[in-house]
């Protein structure tokens, strides 16, 4: 087909602008745990969809898309607008098994906005608490990314389960020969294939965990883990739409359950919401510049003009203060109970197409397929999470 050099004009315009776009959200987050590990994935979505085209996204994408916007004028994806936060670790775990957790806590997730990512990010150090089941894994978290959709929230977690990492990059041998190179992706050429730590706990192997609840029936939809193996990740997913085979699926399943305190503590992250809400007289609001704000000018000239919503010179994040917080430093609870969905689950769409809910309402980018007859008879015991703090 023929193009006219004016459609040629506006492509090549839309490409640039696609470009500085995401130029300048690589630099406007608050600088924190969860607004990075977001941006990593934004990153690699747009690089997917300009190298290698709209049907290259890795699975992760059927619980990450719902953090971005798909512009279909410029091709590309843009940031939902997100709130910052900060705790502590210790007050919130003294909030969660404490008197004053409301009946319905998790109905306190409506509190946040539909379509804006709320970002919570611990002040203490992510080792301070390490939690675990009867699976026997210990594990502790940094923070959670959540988005509201209806009555969905998608959480995107980030922690990292203890190890000796001295000799846990053994574990990588030989894992080349049971992977399978995908398309022309390739690892950065600065990765190192390691056992990757999670910053500021060096003790714990890192680790990336995706979930989506529905809140309003008390349902986990989809599993995601992956541990950060320095130039990749390795992950595990039980999400209908990936499609496994059946031997594949149970051993993801097996590895999913063998890390369930994952879960357990996105289960307990659900309760963020309600804990800054009771909270909220504590609560200070501090300005954080981003890198965009010191940027020099010659810097600002490669990624401007600064005119839209992208252009976000500080951010303002919402911080508990917390006096003489951990009362609570050894026991355990229960985390907020939930259902394996068994009515049917999301098929990945191309972001321009639309589908339709449970509902039959159009929704865009997915469609609701009905009961996945794999994930009947599989309820989810509930599960009592042990604490332990080490500092």
């Amino acid at each position: 087909m023929l193009t006219t050099p004016v459609i040629s004009s506006t492509a090549r315009a839309n490409i640039r602008t696609a470009q500085l776009l995401h130029n300048q959200v690589m630099e406007n987050g608050a600088g924190m745990p969860m607004d990075a590990t977001l941006r990593s994935y934004y990153n690699e979505y747009c690089s997917r969809i300009w190298n290698l085209g709209i049907d290259s996204f890795p699975t992760s994408f059927n619980v990450m898309e719902a953090f971005f916007r798909y512009d279909a004028t410029l091709g590309t994806f843009r940031m939902l607008p997100e709130k910052d936060h900060q705790f502590s670790g210790l007050d919130f775990l003294d909030f969660v098994t404490g008197p004053d957790v409301p009946a319905e806590p998790l109905l306190e997730t409506f509190r946040m906005k539909e379509g804006e990512v709320y970002n919570y990010n611990r002040s203490d150090a992510p080792d301070d608490i390490l939690f675990k089941t009867e699976e026997g894994e210990e594990f502790g978290f940094a923070g959670a990314s959540m988005v509201r959709r209806g009555d969905e929230v998608s959480v995107l977690m980030l922690g990292g389960i203890k190890e000796d990492m001295a000799t846990a990059g053994d574990q990588l041998e030989g894992l080349d020969q049971h992977r399978q190179k995908i398309r022309d992706i390739t690892p950065a050429p600065n990765r190192v294939r390691q056992a990757e730590p999670l910053d500021g706990a060096p003790g714990l192997w890192k680790h990336v965990a995706m979930m989506r609840f529905n809140i309003k029936e008390r349902t986990l939809q989809i599993r995601y883990i992956y541990k950060d193996i320095g130039d990749s990740y390795l992950g595990w997913m039980d999400d209908p739409d990936c499609q496994l085979d059946e031997k594949t699926l149970a051993s993801n399943v097996e590895n999913l359950d063998k890390r369930a305190v994952i879960f357990e503590i996105g289960k307990t992250c659900l309760l963020l919401p309600a804990y800054f809400w009771f909270k909220r007289e504590k609560v200070t609001n501090r300005r954080q510049n981003t890198r965009l704000f010191g940027l020099g000018s010659h810097q600002r000239r490669k990624i401007g003009p600064f005119s839209g919503p992208e252009s976000i010179f500080f951010r303002m994040v919402e911080a508990v203060v917390s006096i003489n917080p951990g009362r609570a430093t050894s026991g355990s609870y229960t985390a907020p109970a939930f259902q394996v969905e068994v009515n049917g689950f999301w098929r990945r769409l191309k972001p321009d197409q639309t589908g339709h809910d449970p509902e039959g309402n159009a929704v865009e980018g997915r469609t609701w397929v009905k009961a996945h007859s794999r994930w009947q008879d599989n309820p989810i015991a509930p599960k009592t999470i042990w604490v332990k703090k080490t500092q």
